[in-house]
């Protein structure tokens, strides 16, 4: 699920408003009981902004069952630059940077280390 949810998790998630402890509470419940993860979002902190700019909110966010978290562990959340709406975009991805196998690299110098021989022979 990915969205305006029109609430707030806690009190960081607002500037220049007021803290509902009490709907927070209930917001927080319906994610746990629903069985469901949030993906944590990069980007700015805020995703809903007043046009006067001196109220600020993070309304935007993505949930996720465990089973998709396990199965695409790579996913993430970003938001983007806030252009016509009162809210920013929100980029979901999934990257798996995979950039082959890692080089081996040996060290001239390993050969007059103490025992180096032996460890190779063991080996």
């Amino acid at each position: 699920m990915m969205g305006d949810f029109n609430e707030v998790r806690y009190k960081a998630d607002k500037f220049g408003s007021n803290f509902n402890a009490r709907e927070a509470d209930i917001f927080n419940s319906f994610i746990l009981n629903a069985g469901i993860e949030e993906i944590p979002l990069g980007g700015s902190m805020y995703t809903w902004c007043h046009r006067s700019a001196k109220k600020m909110s993070k309304l935007d966010r993505l949930f996720v069952s465990s089973n998709l978290i396990v199965e695409c562990p790579n996913i993430s959340v970003v938001t983007l630059e806030r252009f016509i709406s009162d809210h920013r975009p929100i980029l979901l991805r999934e990257a798996c940077n995979d950039y082959g196998p890692t080089l081996f690299r040996f060290f001239n110098y390993w050969l007059k280390m103490d025992g180096f021989d032996a460890f190779v022979r063991d080996a």
